[in-house]
């Protein structure tokens, strides 16, 4: 029962308790080839393509969900993980 209290405690202090995905010992965050963040803006955004084309994103979603933004951060070879809302936050080399 000490561990299962002291894992929740660590879990809360690192902020991973509510995650919808659990932690791996092998992914690509242990090769360093992706991130999680959580990306929102509001308004429109404006932002270079790899190619340094401004591309101005005004449709729905206002984050990391949104079409045209995994498009543009595809160009860098960054690419979002495709399994609707269950790692939003999950960004790589390949999606996955």
């Amino acid at each position: 029962m000490k561990s299962i209290n002291a894992a929740r405690v660590m879990g809360n202090a690192f902020g991973i308790s509510n995650l919808r995905v659990p932690p791996a010992l092998q992914s690509r965050h242990t090769d360093g080839l992706a991130i999680d963040m959580d990306i929102s803006w509001s308004g429109n955004l404006s932002i270079l393509d790899k190619d340094g084309k401004l591309v101005k994103i005004s449709k729905l979603p206002r984050d990391g969900m949104n079409k045209e933004l995994q498009n543009i951060a595809k160009s860098f070879g960054v690419i979002k993980i495709v399994v609707g809302q269950k790692d939003k936050p999950h960004w790589s080399s390949d999606g996955h």
